[in-house]
């Protein structure tokens, strides 16, 4: 492990005025989250663990470099009384935000804007019934991000937070309620002085691929992410001399991951980036199972000539049947089905077959 290496968002874009001429205010140091958010699930947590022990992905084990994950975007802008389309934010603004996104998450996601809707709502704009507004206008799939700006987001406990967001587990029993709830003052250039510069999204958006805080657990558990240094709680103030937990690095005070102010936050770590990349391949695009992988694979190495000569097959054959990456998961062995024809022809295509004296054991399809 390399416990100082990070990936660093740099280049966030710089900030331009909104249409409508809005004064910054300093309002204080502010929770990024909600109260119910402040921990993560014991669900999460243990999904995490198990994530840990399944094998790498198809194109790491076949040496190459995974490829960038898409996600669409949509964007709802909830207003509490009707408006002039001056008076909500503009599109360039929101299409700032996606750029502040994709800066944070390089090299790894890439967030594309499908669609921006706009309604009006006194009570959701005031940070009410969250789960209901969600459930109402959400739009698109599980690997659809769906994030809400409004002037106000509340806890259950009426407390106010910068924004709230659920963790992917929630596509196992409530998919409609899935996505990100922002203060519109914290989008690039909003009137929120400490947090205008976009990385509440950024840092909610975490949560949706499955981080939990970098101080969740404290000093004994953390966030059971290896790289990140353990932290005895939230920091509001970028101190880079802290060393809550006694441990020899400095508190991850610069991770998207805590609660310092958007001029403070540049990074995720690598195996942050691992974690979500994990979360995303299990819970809102499966990635082809691994036992699956390896059975297809291991009855081409029943006569091919080579390793590499059915890892090739084998990649050419999910694409071709899968050109969308949905593969199925389940325990029927579907995509075996699918996937052993052609493998089969391919080989047999190439004269790859080897002869059976040499055969390592007799064909089996």
């Amino acid at each position: 492990m390399l416990p100082g290496a990070v990936y660093s968002a740099l280049g966030l874009l710089a900030a331009t005025s909104l249409v409508t001429a809005q004064e910054e205010e300093d309002l204080g140091y502010m929770p990024r989250d909600t109260s119910e958010m402040l921990s993560a699930p014991p669900e999460l947590i243990s999904l995490s663990e198990q994530l840990e022990k399944i094998p790498p992905s198809i194109a790491l084990r076949f040496g190459e470099e995974e490829p960038v994950i898409q996600v669409p975007v949509q964007i709802i802008v909830i207003s509490a009384q009707e408006k002039s389309a001056a008076d909500f934010p503009q599109d360039d603004i929101l299409r700032q935000q996606i750029q502040v996104l994709n800066n944070a998450f390089k090299p790894h996601f890439e967030f594309e804007l499908n669609n921006i809707t706009r309604k009006v709502d006194a009570n959701w704009a005031g940070g009410g019934d969250n789960n209901n507004m969600k459930t109402t206008l959400h739009q698109g799939d599980h690997k659809t991000l769906n994030l809400y700006f409004t002037d106000q987001v509340k806890g259950s406990d009426g407390g106010d937070a910068l924004g709230t967001c659920h963790y992917p587990t929630i596509v196992r029993t409530n998919p409609k309620s899935d996505g990100c709830s922002l203060r519109t003052d914290t989008l690039p250039s909003g009137r929120n002085k400490r947090y205008n510069l976009g990385i509440t999204a950024v840092h909610e958006v975490g949560h949706f691929l499955g981080l939990a805080h970098t101080f969740d657990g404290g000093c004994k558990d953390g966030d059971k992410v290896a790289d990140t240094p353990p932290e005895a709680k939230a920091d509001y103030s970028c101190d880079t001399n802290l060393h809550s937990c006694g441990d020899a690095r400095p508190d991850p005070v610069h991770n998207f991951m805590d609660y310092g102010p958007d001029s403070c936050l540049d990074n995720f770590t690598p195996l942050q980036f691992q974690r979500m990349r994990r979360m995303w391949e299990h819970l809102r695009a499966p990635a082809v199972p691994p036992r699956q992988l390896n059975a297809i694979l291991e009855t081409c190495l029943q006569y091919a000539t080579d390793d590499n000569k059915c890892k090739e097959i084998l990649k050419t054959c999910i694409k071709q049947k899968f050109p969308n990456g949905n593969y199925p998961n389940d325990k029927k062995q579907q995509l075996i089905n699918a996937v052993l024809p052609c493998v089969k022809e391919t080989v047999a295509q190439d004269n790859a077959i080897l002869p059976p004296d040499k055969a390592r054991r007799s064909p089996n399809f």
